[in-house]
């Protein structure tokens, strides 16, 4: 089976199930970038996770925010390039759990 690569995001990663996932995903070959608001912490998943071999990278930011949102994208294309995964945690979403948010008002909130 081929592994595989490119870049994934993972929200909430901070803590709580975030970190978890993104461990996962490097493990199975993808660039991670963690993002949430707590700085220190992402800082600190991420730096476990390079020290696993992981390409990975921290970047704070509030999801509620489009600003935020499309400041998080243009960072993680500069550094790594284009986004192949968004995993998101219904935390992290832009305003309700994702149960409870329409794919089309979702798809719009997001860059």
């Amino acid at each position: 089976m081929v592994k595989p690569s490119g870049i994934a995001v993972v929200t909430g990663a901070s803590r709580g199930i975030g970190p978890v996932i993104a461990r996962a995903m490097a493990e199975t070959g993808y660039s991670i970038v963690v993002t949430g608001r707590s700085a220190p912490e992402l800082e600190s998943v991420a730096a476990s996770l390079k020290t696993g071999g992981a390409t990975a990278l921290a970047v704070p930011a509030d999801l509620t925010d489009i600003g935020s949102r499309k400041a998080l994208v243009k960072t993680v294309e500069q550094e790594l390039g284009p986004v192949e995964v968004w995993s998101t945690t219904p935390e992290a979403t832009p305003s309700e759990s994702s149960r409870s948010c329409p794919g089309e008002r979702t798809r719009r909130s997001w860059p």
